[in-house]
């Protein structure tokens, strides 16, 4: 699979509606005895499915696996619903 190729074409992907904000906090660390500073979008975001085809088994695949740092910690989460 080209990744590069798909993550390029994620930027002519058309979104209809956006709900987003950023949310800082912050996490305890033991390993390094220190509070870490953490953050992230959280919201919705309404893209239009025709432009998605290439990206559909990604997408439905990331609801259960989660992405991006901090996903052994419960982030990255996100979930698909088709009108």
């Amino acid at each position: 699979m080209d990744f590069a190729g798909l993550s390029r074409a994620g930027w002519s992907v058309p979104t209809r509606a956006a709900r987003l904000r950023w949310q800082d906090w912050t996490r305890y660390s033991s390993r390094q005895d220190a509070l870490l500073p953490m953050g992230g979008l959280v919201g919705e975001i309404a893209l239009d499915g025709a432009d998605l085809e290439p990206f559909w088994p990604y997408l439905w695949l990331g609801q259960w696996t989660h992405a991006g740092k901090g996903a052994v910690m419960g982030l990255g989460r996100y979930r698909l619903l088709m009108e």
